[in-house]
């Protein structure tokens, strides 16, 4: 019996230990390791270009601008921009120099200490060097100190600002243009057919003409400028300030001529407001006649601050003060903008008030679309024209 015991022991032993190696992974057996990923290489160095044949040259300039000129237009040529590094301007006692690099030499000058900023520069240490001297002879040399570049030539100079300026003579014509009331994008495509090669962008158009405008504003504000060409310009206006304050808050201006044609057909006037037209974005009140062969002339505008019945009631008030007999309007046309409607029940009692068709289609085509419970292809090509022939 112990016998038997001692067997039936051994037995479960057995198949515990049996058990136990089928669970267990052999010694010799590679565990599952996840590799780790490869470090990208190293970039390439940059190309090292040499330009000693190019800019070696034994002609003798006239002068600086020419010297100058002629290096700007070959470095154009092989795809890089040069700069003027360090010069003197032949002050007593001194020889006239001029050191000339390349736009990308140098290191970036931080002019913040922003970390969250994301900064972008175009110099990577370049060593290109141009030397120029004044000579006893009044002409000017041109010696390559280093005449190698350490990035890639380019062809498009979008974002080399240096490449991006225009000539004195480009600004004289923008100039001249934005005079003759010239639009920016044709000011634009007129120095493109001038000079193929310019890199100026359309913001340096609007950067001269700002300038402009505050040359010829000086140190008047913009609405003591906007008062002064009025009065030059013999307009008629009159505006508001917000009480106990030097702030303006509505102005009305009509031309002359407006005034004159305005008195001949005064019978129907057209009312409505436009957005979007300033950086204020102040609502553009517009007043427009017709006249008896149907056709349009401006009457008036005004900025009011907000669309509100007093507002419309001023500037309908200085519309009344135009007229030399208040009793010829017996017309006037608006929108659906209640505000105004009462203002001209309050101005102009004895005129009809009408609604404009066009608003009154918009909105029958909008109420009428949204309640027909119609396929949307049916709805806009058959139903909408069936109502539009009604």
């Amino acid at each position: 019996m112990d016998d038997s015991n001692t067997h039936k022991v051994d037995t479960e032993l057995g198949s515990m230990t049996e058990q136990g190696n089928v669970d267990a992974k052999p010694p010799d057996e590679p565990h599952n390791v996840v590799p780790l990923p490869l470090p990208h290489p190293p970039p390439p160095p940059p190309p090292t270009i040499d330009f000693r044949i190019q800019f070696t040259t034994a002609t003798k300039f006239d002068n600086r601008a020419q010297m100058l000129k002629w290096v700007s237009d070959l470095a154009r040529s092989l795809g890089f921009v040069t700069v003027i590094v360090k010069s003197d301007n032949e002050a007593i006692g001194r020889k006239g120099y001029v050191h000339i690099g390349c736009q990308r030499g140098g290191k970036y000058r931080e002019y913040c200490h922003r970390k969250s900023e994301q900064k972008m520069t175009l110099k990577c240490g370049c060593p290109f060097k141009l030397k120029s001297y004044l000579l006893s002879s009044g002409q000017w040399s041109l010696n390559v100190v280093n005449d190698e570049h350490k990035h890639e030539m380019t062809g498009d100079f979008q974002g080399h600002k240096y490449a991006q300026r225009l000539l004195p003579e480009e600004k004289e014509l923008v100039r001249e243009l934005t005079e003759n009331m010239a639009l920016p994008r044709n000011i634009m495509t007129t120095q493109k057919k001038r000079r193929p090669q310019t890199a100026t962008t359309m913001k340096h158009i609007y950067n001269i003409r700002c300038r402009m405008n505050m040359a010829i504003r000086g140190s008047r504000t913009k609405m003591q400028h906007l008062m002064k060409c009025m009065t030059e310009g013999k307009y008629l206006y009159n505006h508001r300030v917000i009480p106990g304050t030097e702030t303006m808050s509505d102005i009305f201006w009509a031309h002359l001529d407006s005034v004159k044609i305005f008195n001949t057909f005064p019978t129907v006037v057209m009312m409505d407001s436009t957005y979007k037209t300033n950086k204020y974005r102040l609502p553009l009140f517009e007043i427009v006649g017709s006249t008896s062969t149907g056709r349009t002339y401006p009457v008036g505008f005004a900025f009011l601050s907000q669309e509100k019945e007093d507002k419309f009631v001023w500037a309908l008030q200085s519309i009344r003060g135009m007229l030399l007999c208040q009793d010829d309007m017996k017309v006037i046309v608006t929108d659906r903008d209640q505000a105004l409607i009462n203002a001209v029940n309050i101005v102009f009692p004895k005129c009809t008030p009408l609604i404009c068709r066009y608003h009154i289609q918009m909105n029958i085509k909008a109420n009428f679309i949204k309640k027909a419970k119609l396929g949307r292809k049916l709805r806009i090509r058959t139903v909408w024209r069936h109502v539009k022939i009604l």
